[in-house]
């Protein structure tokens, strides 16, 4: 390779590395978080001005301005909390074993992993 083609390739992963760090730091405003519990529906909170602990009996959901993590739970794997901080409309957080979900519904756009067509 020469020089030039290497500055090049940098070049080209560095605008991506910024790329998807913008993409990660950007969050929505106006969310709500849908707490659902074997199936139905037990909480809609909006996390715009809201930081409140959510019981479910067997997890527990921290609602922030900046996002929901699942802070507890009584499950084996703990899946669950490894899956972070959620931040965008359309993310969700699942625990299996407690058949709890939280997921976040917003004025925002979803983001997608992919598309298959």
């Amino acid at each position: 390779m020469k020089k030039t083609d290497i500055i090049l390739c940098a070049a080209i992963l560095a605008g991506a590395a910024v790329w998807l760090l913008f993409l990660s730091i950007k969050t929505s405003d106006n969310l709500t978080a849908h707490i659902y519990i074997k199936g139905d529906l037990h909480a809609s909170v909006d996390t715009s001005n809201t930081a409140e602990l959510y019981d479910t009996g067997t997890n527990l959901v921290q609602i922030e301005s900046g996002g929901v993590y699942m802070l507890f739970s009584t499950c084996r794997s703990q899946d669950c909390i490894r899956m972070g901080k959620i931040t965008r409309p359309g993310q969700m957080i699942v625990c299996l074993p407690n058949r709890v979900i939280v997921m976040l519904d917003g004025a925002g756009e979803a983001q997608y992993d992919a598309v298959a067509g």
